[in-house]
C-alpha cells in the first residue's frame, strides 16, 4: 500500500472502508500473510493485512467461496460485492512495514446506516472516508441516507471541499424531484471561492447545465437557457473544442430550442453534438440514434424532409429492436416519408 493511503487509512480508525471493485479474499490467514507480504518485495513501502469479522448467516451482501472454482484451490478465496462497507476496528503494527487492520462486516438490513453515521460523524474528518461512502450510497440508490451524510460533512470553512459536497447534494436532490433544494445547493456550490474549484471548469460548468435543466422544467425558458449558454462559454474557453462537457451542453440547448418550436436555433446545437460525437466516437450507438433523431425532427418541422428521412433513417437503424423509442422513430419516419410522396 501507499503511504499516503496507508496515512488516510489510520486516520480514520473507527471510520468506514469500501474496496473499489470486487474484493477477493482467503479464509487461511498464512496465505493472506504471505500476498500482503509480497507487496513489499513489489515496491510498496507498506504491507497491510486486513482481518475481517463477517457473520455469514446475517450479511446484506453476496459473497461466494471460490474453493472449487478457483486456479489455485489451496487459496480458500472468498469473493465480497463491490459494495461491501466495513468498519475499521482497529489498526495493529505485526512488525517493521507490516501492518494488521481489523474490519468488520456492515449489514445494512439490520443497522440504520444513517443513524450509524450519525454516530460516528465526528469521524469522518477526511474527505476520503464520506466522500467514497457518500457515492457508494448513491449507486446503491440509498439516496435519503446520502444525502444525511453529506449535510453531515458539510465544510466549516469556504475550501475546496464546498463544491464537491453541495453539488452531491444538488444531483442528490434533483435525483429525488426536489426541485427547490436542488437549485439552493447548486448556487452554494457556484459561490465556492477557493482557487482549486475555480479553476474546475468542467464541474462547474456542469453544474450550470443542471441548473438549467431545473429552470426549464419549471417553464423558466430565458433563465434555463442564460445558464446553459453560462455553461458553454467557460467550456468553449477552457475546455478542448470536442471536450465530453460540450455534448451536454450542445444537447440541452438544442433540447430547450426544439421544445420552444425554435427549430433553427435547436438545428445548430443538435449539429455541433453531431460532430463531437462523429469526431471522437464519445457516445454509444443509443445516444447516436438519439441526436440524428432529433436532427431529423427539427429537420420535419423546417419543411426540409429529404434530410429529414435521412437523419430519421439513422435514428432507426441504429435503435435497438426492443427500445422503447423504436416506434415513435418508426412512426416518425414514415410520416415524413408520405411528405416526400
Amino acid at each position: 500500500m501507499k503511504l499516503e493511503y496507508f496515512e488516510k487509512l489510520k486516520q480514520n480508525q473507527g471510520g468506514l472502508i469500501s474496496f473499489n471493485g470486487f474484493l477477493s479474499t482467503s479464509t487461511k490467514y498464512d496465505v493472506a500473510y504471505e500476498f500482503a507480504q509480497r507487496s513489499l518485495s513489489n515496491g510498496f513501502p507498506i504491507a497491510v493485512l486486513f482481518q475481517m469479522k463477517i457473520d455469514p448467516t446475517n450479511s446484506s451482501y453476496p459473497f461466494a467461496s471460490l474453493e472449487n472454482h478457483s486456479v489455485d484451490p489451496s487459496e480458500y478465496e472468498i469473493l465480497f460485492s463491490f459494495k461491501a462497507i466495513f468498519h475499521i476496528e482497529a489498526i495493529e503494527k505485526i512488525e517493521n512495514n507490516f501492518w494488521k487492520v481489523n474490519i468488520t462486516l456492515i449489514n445494512l438490513n439490520e443497522s440504520d446506516l444513517s443513524n450509524y453515521i450519525e454516530i460516528e460523524s465526528n469521524k469522518f474528518n477526511h474527505f476520503v472516508g464520506y466522500e467514497k461512502l457518500g457515492e457508494l450510497l448513491i449507486q446503491m440508490k440509498e439516496l435519503d441516507r446520502a444525502r444525511d451524510l453529506y449535510e453531515m460533512n458539510i465544510p466549516r470553512n469556504s475550501d475546496s471541499k464546498y463544491m464537491y459536497v453541495y453539488n452531491q447534494l444538488g444531483s442528490i436532490c434533483l435525483s429525488l424531484n426536489d426541485y427547490k433544494s436542488a437549485l439552493l445547493y447548486y448556487n452554494f456550490a457556484l459561490q465556492t471561492k477557493s482557487s482549486e474549484s475555480l479553476n474546475d471548469y468542467v464541474t462547474i460548468s456542469n453544474i450550470n447545465n443542471k441548473i438549467g435543466r431545473i429552470l426549464f422544467e419549471q417553464e423558466k425558458f430565458d433563465e434555463a437557457l442564460e445558464k446553459c449558454q453560462d455553461a458553454l462559454s467557460m467550456q468553449l474557453e477552457h475546455l478542448s473544442s470536442t471536450h465530453p462537457s460540450l455534448v451536454t451542453t450542445y444537447d440541452l440547448l438544442g433540447m430547450f430550442y426544439q421544445q420552444d418550436h425554435k427549430y433553427e436555433n435547436a438545428l445548430e446545437y443538435h449539429q455541433k453534438k453531431l460532430d463531437i460525437q462523429e469526431k471522437t466516437s464519445q457516445s454509444n450507438q443509443a445516444d447516436l440514434a438519439s441526436t440524428h433523431f432529433n436532427i431529423g425532427i427539427c429537420l420535419e418541422n423546417l419543411s426540409r424532409f429529404t434530410e429529414a428521412m435521412d437523419h430519421v433513417q439513422k435514428s432507426v437503424d441504429s435503435t435497438h429492436f426492443n427500445d422503447s423509442e423504436l416506434h415513435n422513430r418508426q412512426v416518425a419516419l414514415e410520416r415524413i416519408r408520405k411528405e416526400l410522396e
